[in-house]
């Protein structure tokens, strides 16, 4: 009986320092596993604000594609000759960006409208300014120059604003004179006609006031408006025809100076200025590195 009391003793001691041993060891184990919570700690807080940072940047993302798709829009409303903007429920695809009514910024869609408007009313003003009104469906041009010329002479000379030779000093004449005079100003028209045989058409005439002063009592009635030149022209790739009162074909330059533009300098000197009638035409011939030969043939009434 003894023995058999002494052997329950015995395994309850042995389980009583097992408990004990394990309670013992689980502080152990508990302290030893500190560190690789702690790092599964700081790599949890690492990977939330890694998360917080590709959301603020996909937000980030968003906003910019909002902008360019803003600026798409404003840049095809504002664009010369582009599309306007799409109206209400409709979308345009620009690149890889989808935009629409809902999407767009009314602000800027509604400036981008009131700017193109401004636009379009100041060039309108402008058309208006600059235009010439035609019967027909062709442009017509305003050109000419608005010139003045003052002069102050001694002696007596056969033409005051124009002066060839001076004569001498009689007992009825001055002895010099001053003025100024608008009669050298020109007053041109240029217009484009429809093809004709595949050829560019134009005419231009130009006028001025030089036809000569008057000395007469009826003077207003005889007129100080003179045609200079006047002509139609017909142009193709290489070649053109011209027909009308011009330049001589074989003096197409003279001298120019404000001075002299009813009629152009060195005239009593040989130069063969005067405006004729004429037929002339002229063919190009292309060679190398962009340059051509031209050929002119002509008919002149002298």
């Amino acid at each position: 009986m003894k023995n058999v009391i002494g052997e329950v003793l015995a395994c309850a001691l042995l389980l009583t320092g097992g408990a004990i041993g394990n309670a013992q060891a689980a502080p152990a184990s508990s302290a030893s596993a500190t560190p690789l919570e702690q790092r599964v700690e700081a790599l949890s807080a690492a990977l939330t604000a890694t998360q917080q940072q590709l959301e603020q940047s996909q937000q980030k993302m968003l906003e910019l594609q909002k902008q360019l798709a803003d600026l798409r829009l404003q840049i095809a409303a504002e664009g010369k000759g582009s599309s306007a903007a799409p109206a209400s429920g409709g979308s345009v695809n620009m690149g890889e960006v989808a935009v629409t009514p809902e999407t767009a910024s009314p602000g800027a869609t509604s400036a981008s409208m009131e700017e193109r408007q401004q636009t379009v009313e100041a060039a309108v003003k402008l058309y208006d300014q600059t235009k010439v009104e035609s019967s027909s469906k062709y442009p017509l041009r305003v050109n000419g120059l608005i010139l003045m010329n003052a002069y102050a002479i001694e002696g007596v000379p056969d033409n005051t604003d124009l002066p060839a030779i001076a004569a001498r000093q009689t007992l009825t004449s001055g002895n010099g004179s001053i003025g100024a005079s608008f009669r050298q100003t020109i007053l041109g028209l240029e217009g484009n006609g429809p093809r004709i045989w595949g050829a560019r058409t134009s005419a231009n005439v130009n006028f001025d006031f030089f036809s000569g002063l008057t000395y007469t009592n009826y003077g207003t009635s005889a007129g100080v408006v003179r045609m200079r030149t006047a002509s139609i022209n017909l142009d193709w790739a290489h070649d053109s025809l011209e027909v009308g009162m011009v330049a001589p074909l074989i003096s197409p330059l003279s001298p120019t100076s404000y001075a002299t533009v009813g009629e152009p300098s060195m005239a009593s000197a040989g130069n063969l200025w005067t405006w004729a009638p004429q037929l002339r035409f002229a063919h190009q011939q292309e060679l190398r590195d962009g340059k051509h030969l031209q050929y002119e043939f002509g008919l002149w009434d002298p």
